[in-house]
């Protein structure tokens, strides 16, 4: 699945596997500190760790930011179309963002109108993605209060006025109490590099990108985003997709825009749930295989995975690891996709093409960005697969224990 030829996407991928890499790591330690299990840190030394953890957070956002950019603008943005469950996004963002909201005092719900339960077909990695930005605005910019994202079919006559006709929509609408946005800066937020006052990216930061993407993103799938806002009474951003973007993505993709797979073909028609596993949080007497090239990363992440398993071995390689799993009991191996001798596809083919493997679970643990025919290339072989970011080592660990229930 390896190509000779090289783009500057290619290399802003490659730069930005290595960013994300050392920013997970920043990351990871940080978090590893705040767990204080010693507990022998000050609160003064806990606090630092937090403003470590915040800082490297910010900095990988903003290293998302300009890779989803670059896409957009070279038109290597790829998009796959698929029946999708918005329940079974909606569970996935209260995982995500209800610690948040107990960390910092906030009531955080979601609702679904019962017309909204049934699926749309749409691009679900894209449409989570404009959800995230908007979340992580609300979330940055409301101190109290409470934050809802709610999703309803809008009545006839509701919504921008270009999407009026015969298509379906939705509506997901996400409210808060935050600081609010000055009736003549409203339309502004949405410019690249634009926030609505400068005294704004003094205090909060930011790159100023994340609404700009949202809105081009929702663009493409068919919709729209809108926004009403009062300075010191929150904001209620509204993002409109209709039930079906097939025919918006059809047009985009004829225009060289994106790449879009399905847009044409069949679409599938049932949306796979995520499976409802009991994590037990007892230490399993079992051992992990970590294959990353990350000398700090894996550190960290070895920490962690000893809370939940007896052993965790590393091999910075796939030479180190075939040897590990040669000499060594193994009960599951988490793999990145980067390796200094061997490509990540090689190595989970090799696994599931030796006999003594065959049915090891392989979770992928990546900093890629996979396109949808990727995706179903690995998750023909391997257990499941976890993105690298800020808050991955949580969904890594789970993952873990579901494969070792299996």
């Amino acid at each position: 699945m390896s190509t000779d030829e090289s783009t500057p996407l290619d290399f802003i991928a490659n730069f930005t596997h290595e960013l994300r890499n050392s920013l997970n790591s920043i990351v990871l330690f940080s978090k590893l500190l705040m767990e204080n299990r010693p507990e022998n840190l000050t609160e003064e030394q806990l606090d630092y760790a937090r403003a470590i953890e915040n800082s490297g957070n910010s900095l990988l956002e903003m290293v998302n930011e300009v890779l989803d950019l670059s896409k957009l603008e070279s038109g290597q943005l790829d998009i796959e179309l698929e029946s999708t469950a918005l329940k079974t996004i909606f569970d996935k963002i209260k995982r995500i963002y209800g610690p948040i909201a107990r960390q910092k005092g906030i009531i955080f719900e979601t609702t679904l109108a019962e017309p909204a339960r049934y699926p749309i077909v749409t691009d679900r990695i894209r449409l989570e993605q404009i959800l995230k930005n908007l979340l992580s605005n609300a979330f940055k910019f409301t101190s109290g209060g409470h934050i809802t994202l709610h999703a309803y079919l809008p009545k006839p006559g509701d919504g921008p006025e270009e999407l009026q006709g015969e298509t379906s929509h939705i509506a997901l609408q996400l409210e808060d109490t935050g600081i609010g946005i000055p009736k003549n800066q409203q339309e502004h937020i949405f410019e690249r590099y634009r926030q609505a006052e400068p005294q704004t990216h003094r205090k909060y930061g930011g790159t100023g990108l994340g609404l700009s993407i949202s809105r081009d993103l929702a663009v493409m799938l068919g919709g729209q985003v809108t926004v009403e806002s009062e300075p010191g009474r929150g904001s209620v951003f509204t993002l409109y997709l209709p039930t079906d973007s097939r025919e918006a993505l059809s047009t985009y993709g004829r225009n060289g825009h994106i790449r879009v797979k399905s847009a044409s073909g069949d679409v599938r028609t049932k949306f796979p749930e995520e499976p409802s596993y009991r994590i037990s949080p007892e230490k399993r007497s079992s051992t992990v295989l970590l294959i990353d090239d990350s000398e700090l990363q894996t550190a960290a992440l070895k920490e962690f995975l000893e809370f939940r398993v007896e052993s965790c071995l590393v091999a910075p390689s796939a030479s180190r690891a075939f040897e590990l799993l040669e000499g060594h009991p193994i009960d599951c191996v988490i793999l990145d996709m980067f390796l200094p001798d061997a490509d990540g596809y090689e190595v989970l083919e090799r696994i599931k093409a030796n006999g003594p493997y065959e049915k090891l679970p392989v979770i992928i643990y990546t900093g890629m960005n996979l396109t949808g025919e990727e995706m179903d290339q690995i998750k023909q072989k391997a257990a499941s697969v976890v993105y690298k970011n800020a808050e991955s080592f949580k969904m890594l660990t789970e993952a873990v224990s579901r494969a070792l229930e299996q």
